[in-house]
């Protein structure tokens, strides 16, 4: 009866390691890359400052400069 369960127990915490962990890596994989273009390409820190003179970060200002460059991109090549 307890192997039976101990059997049990083990085969539901291999099935959920199964799911859990590639399901966690993608999202920290998604996560990583968006914030990571995002600090690559937010401009703001080049024309915006705080009351001390030091640069303001303004998060997704990188992810919508991408996406207004890709609009843009799309507009220019469809009309010409």
């Amino acid at each position: 009866m307890l192997s039976k369960l101990i059997r049990a127990f083990l085969n539901y915490l291999i099935k959920g390691t199964l799911v859990v962990v590639p399901l966690a890596g993608a999202v920290f994989l998604i996560v990583w890359i968006v914030a990571s273009v995002d600090s690559a390409l937010n401009l703001t820190g080049l024309f915006l400052e705080d009351e001390t003179g030091h640069p303001l970060y303004i998060p997704g200002i990188g992810i919508l400069t991408v996406i207004l460059f890709l609009v843009v991109a799309g507009i220019v090549f469809t009309n010409l």
